[in-house]
């Protein structure tokens, strides 16, 4: 799958969040959003899930447009949040199933697969707790199981180093995502402040200042000039 960023542009009132973003991603790639609060990271992630539309511009998967009503589209990709809005009253291994029933992702030897994600993720103590009992933590785990199950061709993540999950957290949502990028050529983009972190686990630094894409280079790019990237992340928004 490769993805398509066309001069995407989003007003909020009183604001210009996102203005004539444009870029291009193709399978096999991590991609880390970089930027200050309020730069726009998150409103781009929901305009690629498709929870918000741009007011210009188009977003296209394979030469398709991707928008709310290609359901066909939306089914080769999942968002996941800052704070994962899953159903109260549901525990981990019926989160996980809602998940595949509504991406159509059985597969033989699925069950495997959710106990293996389970463990490495130690949230198989939580079956038959309901979420709503969770701490943030558990939350995005049990949000992550689902994900990597379900294993859509793009994975889009809001500040998953932030997200409350512990270091065996992030060490699995770090492998997971490498071997859906490496192993199956999946999409991974993910938000984060993190630039240390970004660094480590990135195909593509791209960075998002004032609205605009003022950054889209690889780590190597970065790395001959650090004090450009942290003039960018510190731009204030005019």
């Amino acid at each position: 799958m490769d993805l398509w960023l066309n001069c995407i542009s989003k007003r909020f009132p009183r604001i210009k969040v996102l203005e004539d973003v444009t870029a291009e991603i193709s399978a096999g790639t991590t991609v880390a959003l970089l930027g200050s609060n309020g730069a726009g990271k998150t409103t781009l992630l929901r305009c690629l899930a498709t929870l918000s539309s741009p007011d210009s511009g188009d977003i296209r998967m394979d030469g398709e447009i991707l928008k709310r009503g290609r359901i066909d589209l939306r089914q080769r990709l999942m968002f996941l949040p800052d704070f994962p809005d899953l159903f109260s009253h549901t525990d981990p291994l019926e989160v996980i199933a809602m998940h595949l029933k509504l991406w159509k992702a059985d597969r033989p030897g699925i069950e495997q697969r959710v106990a293996d994600l389970m463990d490495q993720l130690q949230i198989a103590s939580l079956c038959g707790v309901p979420v709503h009992t969770f701490s943030r933590g558990q939350r995005y785990k049990t949000a992550l199981a689902a994900l990597a199950t379900v294993d859509p061709e793009l994975w889009l993540l809001d500040e998953p180093f932030a997200s409350g999950m512990d270091p065996q957290g992030i060490a699995t949502f770090r492998q997971e995502g490498d071997d859906a990028v490496k192993k199956r050529a999946r999409i991974l983009i993910y938000s984060t402040q993190m630039v240390d972190l970004a660094c480590g686990f990135s195909d593509k630094i791209a960075v998002i200042s004032r609205g605009r894409l003022t950054m889209y280079d690889t780590e190597n790019d970065l790395q001959r000039d650090p004090r450009r990237l942290d003039a960018l992340l510190i731009a204030p928004r005019s």
